[in-house]
């Protein structure tokens, strides 16, 4: 077997002939994004957020004191938003719904590199029931989250790598430090390994590594008054004594338990192989989960299961491989029919139970986007926006998502949405299905003294001490 590094050689280069179809892939790929926002859901948290700072960064203001822990990347995009004007929250979720489409695409390419359509097929489906037990990632694709852009740029950085395109590969591992503190070593050790071995690239490496430290902390610095102030905000489970026993629990919660079986079983097959290429991608694997789960430990962070994401379509892909040589290995010895049934098997009760969980997924989805819309609807029976923020202060009793999105929609910095106005003029939020809220937040919705001057079947607005409207 012709081999580069013990991996299968790569296709001879004709990027000429390949650019077709990548281009109908990706327009595949964006109708269907397209065709999704059929389906109700709506832009999460930390999405408004970065819609936020990007608009804000195109008028030479920026506050990044409140809300999530500040990113450089999203916020890439989103500054290129606002010329969109009420569209941004929607083309973001398109781009990123591309984004989770273009994950399958590259698990797929990646497990059929090695094993075929059939290991394609299986890591697509494993993908899908990832990256823990709700299945996840069908919301991370509904809701915008960055998450399955950090999965796509570790796929796509691994697959451009084993095809030699190193520069392409490089940007993508750039694109991930700039999403993800985890990347920064896989940054540093493979521009270290380009610097030695690809000279050509060396003023890539130079400045694009440098970039990263620059737009981490010099422009949170600008934000907030503070360069390490997104490392503090994003240490939510410092005082959290059992942190790293969540961390271990959503590691193994990360794919369907077989899926480790099998990546196992791909691992062992490899090395008789001398397929050295899946150790590398093992290992990468590997580290990833174990920064996830070391910074959970040493610094407090929380090890959400989208964080694991990358790790885990890994594992999915490996799984894939695992399963089409395992079923090679077991038809030398029984029927290559029930060789597949038996892997079918043993896949089907651990994939039934996750996609088991896509229904009440759904209903949350669709929920959370009626309280998105409902601000819009709330914000106009109040008389719009000028008449919400003339009054004083603005609250809502909702701190989660909505109190974001409120900010976006009246344009106000993240730290004037207030969770009461304190007893000075201002306007509040109400949650007006108070069953709902409290069965979504764990606590009751709040009682607002004062004039009721917007009553919408989501939300109510409350005016307090603002006296007679002009």
């Amino acid at each position: 077997m012709n081999s580069v590094n013990g991996a299968p050689a790569p296709r001879p280069r004709d990027t000429a002939s390949r650019r077709p179809w990548a281009l109908v892939v990706v327009g595949v790929c964006v109708v269907v994004a397209t065709a999704t926002l059929a389906i109700p859901a709506a832009v999460t948290y930390d999405a408004w957020a970065w819609l936020t700072w990007g608009r804000e960064i195109t008028r030479g203001a920026l506050d990044t004191s409140v809300g999530p822990s500040w990113k450089p990347l999203p916020v890439m995009v989103t500054v290129l938003l606002p010329v969109t004007g009420g569209a941004a929250p929607v083309i973001w979720l398109v781009l990123t719904r591309v984004a989770s489409l273009l994950v399958l695409v590259f698990a797929y390419r990646l497990a059929a590199r090695f094993a075929g359509v059939a290991a394609g097929a299986v890591a697509v489906v494993l993908v899908l029931v990832t990256p823990d037990l709700d299945p996840r990632y069908l919301r991370l694709l509904l809701e915008g989250h960055s998450a399955t852009v950090t999965a796509l740029l570790m796929l796509a950085a691994i697959d451009f790598h084993l095809g030699r395109r190193r520069a392409v590969a490089f940007l993508m591992v750039l694109a991930l430090a700039l999403d993800r503190p985890e990347a920064w070593p896989f940054l540093l050790l493979y521009g270290a390994w380009l610097f030695r071995y690809e000279p050509r690239l060396r003023w890539l490496i130079t400045v694009g590594t440098a970039l990263v430290p620059a737009l981490w902390f010099g422009v949170d610095w600008w934000g907030s008054g503070s360069p390490l102030h997104g490392a503090d905000a994003a240490q939510v489970s410092a005082t959290d004594d059992g942190r790293i026993g969540t961390a271990f629990m959503r590691v193994g919660q990360a794919v369907p338990e077989p899926a480790f079986l099998l990546s196992a079983v791909a691992l062992v097959f490899a090395h008789r192989r001398r397929v050295r290429s899946l150790d590398a991608i093992a290992a990468i694997t590997l580290a990833w989960f174990v920064l996830v789960v070391g910074m959970t430990a040493l610094f407090g962070y929380a090890a959400l299961s989208r964080f694991l994401l990358p790790a885990a379509v890994l594992v999915c892909v490996l799984a894939g491989i695992g399963t089409v040589w395992a079923w090679q290995a077991m038809a030398t010895r029984v029927p290559a029919v029930l060789a597949a049934v038996a892997l079918v098997l043993v896949f089907a009760p651990f994939v039934a139970v996750r996609a088991g969980g896509v229904p009440e997924l759904l209903r949350e989805a669709e929920h959370r986007q009626r309280l998105m819309d409902g601000l819009d609807t709330a914000i106009e029976a109040a008389g719009g926006r000028d008449a919400v923020v003339r009054c004083g202060r603005v609250a809502i009793d909702d701190r989660g998502s909505a109190a974001v999105a409120l900010a976006y929609k009246l344009d106000l910095p993240m730290r004037e949405i207030r969770p009461a106005v304190d007893g000075v003029p201002g306007v509040t939020f109400v949650t007006a299905d108070s069953e709902r809220y409290a069965y979504v937040t764990g606590k009751p919705a709040v009682s607002i003294t004062g004039t009721t001057v917007a009553e919408t079947p989501v939300w109510n607005v409350v005016e307090s001490r603002c006296g007679r409207r002009g």
